[in-house]
């Protein structure tokens, strides 16, 4: 039975918050009625809204505050003394109580006299009852000498002064009619473990025991409902919580009760309630590994393990202590192995490169409880970094009053995995998680936000004052996607979250389909975790984000934000205008087939997930990640009407010897002329604002040197009459440039204004890729132009035709804001506000380790040395963890194939944004090339340039040198050996600060190839581009990187630069022969067990190498499963083979083939 004086309305308040509220000419009432409400039933002083206000926060003067405060104070009080152990609740008894509520509100039963004050009527309906709570309190406020609680006077003639209606304060009425109209009744925790318990399996129900300390303080007991609990332990619990993605799985793939309960266990936890509950060990506390770690019992054999570690708090912006959840498992045996990975994570970690040095703040947080019964957090800050005069001065004055500070030493949880070198992804537990937990839904379908670093938290949370764009420069791996997506996930939170109806358009855009494909998917998922109980919006969201639309026009609102590739966006772009530039049809989509087949493929969107086997018989069989496959689906039409693009590839196998005449074809390299049309003669913002929309000569030749580096001024008076020739054969030719797309649309939009939809903010995400003409149209299509957030890295620019720096870009924008003042006169014009962007910096790589960083950073060295103004200057990148170097192949065997393709696990892979592993190679026409193993494999294949912005775990680069269009450039390496050997001042002294090695030079090389090369700038700057796509592809990994290369000649200076810098190792034989690093991809040759065997057959399998599979099998001694893969080998041969024109004794001879391998796999499976 309860009582009204704790029922909470729809936004959880009691009546003694709708008493504090009553106005000062009801002071008496006001007053009376609160020493009533807090007399009958003290707690009520300590019950929160869902604002977290308790009562006295509404006090309307210091004299109620005083009162109910005082109040507080004895609750409080006598909560604390009145703290014992909870009895066991026993089920049966638990039943009983239920039926014995069930019965009490039932309207069976004699008929008695009611009392009117109580809570519940056998007779009334729910809403009688409101509406006679309702009078109750409508009677008290205006009845001074009634009371609420006592039996007898509710029996009594009501005493109602005669009080004129305009003094009875409609206003307050109202406010009590709102507090009952929606009553939420306190639930019995008691009922809802006993209906939890239904479900349960008699072998392993939950242990009877509750929690040993229950302290009935609203602070510390439980909330009544699902929603409070989800509620209190996300945002109002003591401890913040951190989750991996294992834990938050395996609860989620609980039944029900167990889920719930577990939730309860963690809501105690959470209070600092574990020191003496009596369910609770540490299990570890281990100081030299910073480890302490403790275990919870919550059923028979249920456990949770969590470990108390100082972590940056994203929410309060201090490093304080919080609770890693690791485990929360039915399973014993799991339990006990997950304890032994944790330890080894720990072990990993104290090897870490980058430590946080943090120092506890001093002063220890004060509990409410007995020490020993509660623990709190204690608050750190790092040591020797810079703070504040008031910080150091507050911090001097608690040093004196408290103990001496304690100093530890952060190091973030890292991957127990001996070949996996990255640090684990751990999850603020928040509501929209503990939703996805409670509802049961398996984290392929959901996402979180993980736990970033201090600066990547700033960095999306940046809202500059005054307000100006930010550039995100850094590395590889240093987080810049992320920090992309997570602001934009945090715009959209705040804007179109569950309840919220405010436009916010946000436009994501980057130059690869398949990275666009990949941040759009993760977005996705977070978004199916916020509406986890609004499935009917998530279906309305997931229809318009899949929506093909012609314009931006068409854009419905459930489809922001948008992910978009820079092509898809100028053409959407275009159909907003009157005159577009390209022919249409009535529902504005465009008329014809336009593209021609890039070469480097970054318009194709690769697929980066693995096909089920399912698949092996159906029309998907060759698609897996093909390359070959998605080339072919981007062909053009041989019969497509309008305009064409002039791509790369067009522009260098059609145009050019057409374009050039005498020795231009030899003296020049087409990329770099194509670099220089595109990027600076057409694509330049001065080339925007001219009236013909490309630069005169004279314009051309007054770019500075350091912007446009590519060619001196005698040398471009050379390259415009090329340009001049190009311009004529496109008019002739009936073919555009994106350039000219870009300039028709600045034009319109300059003349007539911006048509399309409200744009609030605008991502670019390899910002290196675009030319300044495409980021001057970014300004006019946002509502502001100090909103558009850019990140990338000069050292990936390898967008054919494209010349890029950030300190340009910077410039840009904020002086064609101040251009477009000056030119609209206007004092309050909006370009008067744009201010100038900052540059933000991300310094450290959480992708990779020093392996592959250090080599990475040692072709940056070369782009230093040779074309500083090509990049921009940043600190050394660094790493977390050391690790192996790579691997250069001089060979590439059927054995190493099969060595590469089984070894790792993908299950145990943490990509973000990529997949397990990838091939890659320098251009679509590559692929021709690979070894037919390699082709025929379901693995995926890319182009260097499809693969910026991913990751991968595993990265073979294969014939990269030989495929490259710089020749005796590479010699160059040499030349810069050279110089270091001989310097004056410290010889031998990389950039790195180590020193040159001596090694044996391969006696097998054609003459020469070792030779160094004398540098010139302008005739080797094609070298700078080739640099560029090799940092890209090596910096693509995470784990390992294996080169292999057909080319002993132009292979040579770089392999002969990494073994003199000590980076990588030269395997001159077989992997499995060699012995050294097969182990790391999967098995040695001599002491493999048959397990061991089975997981690389397994591997073998998955892609597609069939004949590998099945003598894998044999040797693991499994000729079942090698008969299979013998006979899905002969399935994928009679796919390949009808597939083409053959004869029909070809088809007779491939059917006997699958016949007799599939009698075998029979005849062994019926043995």
């Amino acid at each position: 039975m309860g009582t009204i004086v704790t029922a909470c309305d729809n936004e959880g308040e009691t009546p003694l918050h709708i008493a504090a509220r009553l106005e000062s000419n009801f002071e008496r009432r006001r007053d009376l009625m609160c020493d009533l409400l807090a007399r009958r039933d003290i707690s009520v002083t300590l019950i929160r809204n869902k604002d977290g206000n308790l009562a006295s926060y509404y006090g309307k003067n210091q004299a109620t505050k005083r009162f109910l405060q005082s109040k507080e104070r004895i609750a409080k009080g006598k909560a604390m003394s009145q703290a014992v152990a909870k009895p066991e609740v026993d089920a049966k008894v638990e039943k009983e109580v239920a039926a014995a509520d069930d019965a009490m509100t039932s309207q069976e039963g004699p008929e008695e006299e009611e009392d009117e004050n109580a809570l519940f009527s056998k007779k009334e309906t729910p809403a009688a009852r409101k509406q006679r709570i309702e009078r109750i309190l409508t009677d008290l406020s205006l009845n001074p000498e009634a009371t609420l609680f006592d039996p007898k006077a509710a029996h009594k003639p009501k005493i109602v002064p005669s009080i004129p209606e305009t003094e009875r304060a409609s206003d307050q009425s109202a406010i009590i009619h709102r507090a009952v109209s929606n009553v939420v009744l306190p639930l019995k925790n008691e009922h809802e473990y006993v209906d939890g318990n239904k479900n349960l399996r008699e072998d392993d129900k939950l242990e009877e025991a509750t929690d040993v300390v229950g302290v009935e303080d609203d602070d510390v007991g439980e909330p009544s409902s699902i929603e409070d609990m989800l509620q209190k332990m996300s945002e109002e619990s003591e401890w913040e919580f951190a989750i991996t993605r294992e834990a938050r799985q395996e609860w989620a793939q609980m039944d029900e009760p167990y889920r719930s309960h577990v939730l309860r266990r963690l809501l105690r936890i959470g209070e600092g309630l574990w020191l003496q509950d009596g369910n609770t060990t540490c299990i570890k506390a281990n100081k030299s590994l910073n480890l302490e770690l403790w275990r919870t019992k919550f059923s028979k054999s249920g456990r949770i393990v969590f470990e108390v570690a100082v972590d940056y708090s994203e929410r309060l912006k201090v490093w304080r202590e919080n609770l890693r959840l690791w485990v929360i498992t039915l399973d014993h045996d799991r339990y006990e192995s997950r304890v032994e990975e944790i330890e080894a994570s720990h072990r990993r970690a104290k090897h870490v490169n980058l430590k946080v040095k943090l120092e506890e703040d001093g002063v220890r947080p004060v509990s409410r409880l007995p020490m020993d019964k509660q623990r709190l957090p204690r608050i750190y800050h790092e040591r020797n970094k810079e703070r504040t005069v008031d910080a150091l001065v507050e911090a001097e004055a608690k040093a004196e009053k408290s103990e001496p500070a304690e100093l530890v030493e952060h190091t973030p949880a890292a991957s127990s995995k001996q070949d996996n070198y990255t640090l684990l992804k751990f999850y603020r537990v928040s509501q929209t998680l503990l939703q996805t937990v409670i509802q049961g839904m398996d984290d392929g379908e959901v996402d979180f936000p993980f736990r970033l670093s201090p600066k990547e938290q700033e960095v999306i949370e940046m809202h500059p004052d005054p307000p100006h764009s930010i550039l995100l420069l850094g590395r590889s791996g240093t987080g810049k996607t992320t920090c992309a997506v997570y602001r934009i996930w945090g715009h959209w939170v705040a804007h179109h979250g569950i309840g919220r109806s405010k436009p916010y358009h946000q436009v994501f855009l980057t130059a690869s389909a398949t990275l666009k494909e990949q941040v759009a998917r993760a977005f996705r998922k977070l978004q199916a975790a916020a509406f986890a109980s609004s499935p009917a919006e998530l279906a309305e969201y997931i229809e318009a984000s899949h929506g093909e639309y012609a314009t931006l026009n068409q854009v419905p609102e459930a489809a922001y934000p948008l992910f978009l590739t820079t092509k898809t966006f100028l053409q959407m772009l275009d159909g907003t205008l009157s005159t577009p530039f390209f022919p249409r049809r009535e529902n504005g989509s465009i008329l014809s087939n336009m593209d021609d087949l890039d070469t480097d493929g970054t318009s194709i969107e690769i697929a980066l997930d693995y096909g089920g086997q399912e698949d092996l018989f159906g029309d998907e069989f060759d698609d897996g990640a093909s390359l070959m496959s998605s080339m072919q689906n981007v062909l053009p039409e041989s019969t497509s009407r309008g305009k064409r693009e002039i791509t790369y590839q067009y522009f260098t196998n059609t145009m050019w010897k057409k374009i050039t005449k005498d020795r231009e074809d030899k003296e020049m390299k087409p990329s770099l002329i194509y670099q220089e049309i595109m990027s600076y003669i057409k694509g330049s913002s001065e080339a925007l604002r001219s009236p013909s929309l490309y630069l005169s000569l004279e314009d051309y030749l007054s770019i500075g040197q350091k912007r446009a580096p590519n060619f001196s001024n005698d040398e471009r008076c050379k390259v415009y009459p090329i340009f001049e020739r190009y311009q004529q054969f496109r008019t002739q030719n009936g073919r555009f440039d994106n350039m000219d797309l870009v300039a028709h649309i600045f034009r319109s939009i300059a003349t007539e204004g911006y048509k399309g939809p409200v744009i609030d903010s605008l991502y670019r995400d390899e910002v290196q890729d675009f030319t300044q003409a495409e980021l001057l149209l970014d300004m006019r299509c946002v509502v502001d132009a100090n909103s558009l957030f850019y990140c990338g890295d000069t050292c990936q620019t390898i967008a054919r035709g494209i010349g890029f720096r950030f300190a340009d870009i910077r410039t840009l924008i904020y002086e064609e804001a101040q251009q477009q003042k000056e030119l609209e006169k206007d004092s309050n014009s909006q370009w008067g506000r744009v201010g100038m962007p900052s540059i933000e910096h991300l310094k450290v790589n959480y992708r990779t380790h020093s392996g592959i960083i250090d080599v990475a950073s040692s072709i940056v060295d070369l782009m230093k040395r040779f074309f500083p103004r090509h990049i921009d200057h940043l600190a050394r990148e660094r790493a977390f963890f050391n690790g192996p170097p790579p691997l250069l192949l001089s060979s590439l065997s059927v054995d190493d194939i099969s060595i590469l393709l089984s070894g790792s696990d993908r299950n145990t892979s943490q990509v973000e944004f990529g997949a397990h592993q990838v091939i890659l190679v320098r251009s679509m026409e590559s692929f021709h090339q690979l070894p037919r193993e390699l082709q025929e494999s379901r693995a995926i294949i890319m182009t260097v340039s499809q693969s910026k912005g991913l990751e991968f775990d595993d990265v073979f680069l294969v014939d990269f040198f030989h495929d490259s269009p710089a020749e005796a450039e590479w010699r160059l390496l040499m030349s810069f050996m050279e110089e270091i050997e001989t310097a004056e001042e410290e010889p031998r002294k990389l950039p790195s600060g180590k020193l040159l090695e001596d090694v044996e030079e391969d006696t097998l090389l054609p003459p020469g190839a070792l030779r160094s090369l004398q540098f010139s700038e302008n005739k080797h700057v094609l070298l700078c581009e080739e640099l560029k796509h090799l940092y890209t592809a090596i910096t693509r990994a995470k784990n390992n990187v294996v080169i292999f290369d057909q080319n002993p000649t132009k292979r040579a200076p770089f392999y002969h630069y990494l073994r003199r810098c000590g980076l990588a190792r030269d395997v001159r034989q077989s992997l499995l022969v060699d012995g050294a690093d097969a182990a790391v991809f999967g098995l040695t040759k001599g002491n493999s067990s048959a397990e061991e065997w089975r997981k690389r057959a397994d591997n073998l399998f998955d892609n597609s190498l069939f004949d590998l599979a099945s003598k894998s099998y044999n040797t693991a001694g499994d000729p079942v499963r090698a008969l299979m893969s013998k006979a899905m080998a002969a399935v994928a041969y009679a796919h390949n083979e009808t597939s083409g024109n053959i004869t029909a004794a070809s088809k007779a001879a491939t059917r006997e083939a699958l016949s007799k391998a599939a009698c075998d796999f029979v005849t062994a499976v019926a043995q």
